[in-house]
């Protein structure tokens, strides 16, 4: 009886859940922002979707986390630990959300429009700054270069690569995005192993770096958390 009726509880609850995330307002993302257009399929494979899910959680970044580790110091693996444990629990709540909607909505329902307003204001704010980061990365290489250097300046590489990403930024469907993302991961994949193979061949096998096991700075701890 006592199970039953804790069986009908739950049920219950979910039942509440799942009827006020339909009822609550719609927010502006709860919509695909990629539709398919009329009479042409938007999807993508396994594959596709799994490559372009890595490509999204990898990108160039990674080539400074050497760096960022050194300065987080004895630090960076208790720090790396606790961030791969918080992700993996949050992840695992998303998954267990039965909820309908977007995860706007989701966020709609625990924090009201307060938090709605603060998720996505927060998340524009940081592809922007990302989006600029890259930008600008992209232009002081170019520039830096010695057989481009001479040829333009910094803001005249920074409106080539941005008119060369435009077409890139306007695709409208997951095909062409999870190409792009696999084109990306390629030439990530490709990087990456031209710097490690450089290094072992100039600098010989990896040691521990005695910084490691030092406790960091704040401003050492702070470069390593931004990273």
């Amino acid at each position: 009886v006592i199970s039953r009726h804790r069986f009908r509880t739950s049920c219950t609850c979910c039942w509440d859940v799942a009827s006020s995330a339909r009822m609550a307002p719609r927010s502006p993302l709860a919509a695909p922002l990629l539709g398919a257009s009329e009479g042409q399929l938007s999807g993508i494979g396994f594959t596709a979707a799994v490559l372009s899910l890595v490509k999204g959680c990898i990108g160039a970044g990674v080539m400074a986390l050497p760096w960022a580790t050194i300065q987080g110091g004895a630090a960076s693996a208790p720090a790396l630990i606790l961030l791969g444990a918080w992700n993996g629990y949050t992840g695992w709540l998303l998954l267990d959300c039965d909820a309908p909607g977007s995860y706007s909505d989701l966020v709609r329902l625990a924090l009201g429009r307060g938090g709605v307003v603060l998720l996505e204001g927060s998340l524009l704010v940081v592809l922007f700054g990302v989006c600029v980061s890259f930008q600008v990365q992209a232009a002081t290489l170019l520039s830096s270069l010695p057989s481009l250097g001479r040829l333009a300046s910094h803001d005249v590489y920074a409106l080539i690569t941005g008119a060369a990403l435009l077409p890139l930024v306007l695709q409208r469907s997951f095909s062409g995005i999870a190409a792009i993302s696999i084109a990306a991961l390629a030439v990530l994949c490709l990087g990456l192993t031209a710097v490690g193979l450089w290094g072992l061949w100039a600098e010989g096998a990896p040691t521990l770096p005695p910084q490691l096991l030092e406790p960091p700075t704040a401003h050492g701890f702070a470069d390593f958390l931004g990273v």
